[in-house]
């Protein structure tokens, strides 16, 4: 189980990205390490390679929906033996990431969970492998 602590401050990236984060996640797979970071209104996730002095390694961009807003919030997941990154709090609804052996993100997919701010999100393991 990873756990985080201060190793290393960076102040690049898009300001947008950057700045404001209120959700991290941590992805290890074979041979990567990605440090996702979540931010608010008008931000989106920006991924960052640990084990390259955390150098930024991709972004995602998420303009906040309408809707009542909360704070956003990412989750590494699993879904039928799958990595994915979850990510809510940015209005109405959460998106879903599938994460590549490199730790890439794909195409955010946005997920139907009602017209109400949704505030946490978590993922239940049931017999026989379904999620």
């Amino acid at each position: 189980m990873a756990a985080f602590g201060i190793v290393r401050v960076r102040a690049d990236g898009p300001a947008d990205l950057a700045t404001g984060i209120t959700g991290l996640a941590l992805h290890e797979g074979s041979g990567t390490v990605r440090l996702y970071a979540v931010t608010g209104s008008q931000g989106g996730i920006l991924a960052r390679d640990v084990l390259r002095d955390l150098a930024p390694a991709g972004l995602t961009a998420h303009p906040r929906p309408a809707g009542r807003p909360s704070e956003a919030d990412t989750a590494v997941i699993e879904l039928g033996g799958r990595k994915a990154l979850a990510s809510w709090g940015l209005g109405q609804g959460a998106t879903l990431s599938w994460i590549d052996n490199t730790g890439a993100l794909s195409q955010p997919a946005a997920l139907a969970l009602g017209t109400d701010t949704l505030t946490t999100l978590a993922a239940l393991s049931l017999g026989g492998g379904a999620t």
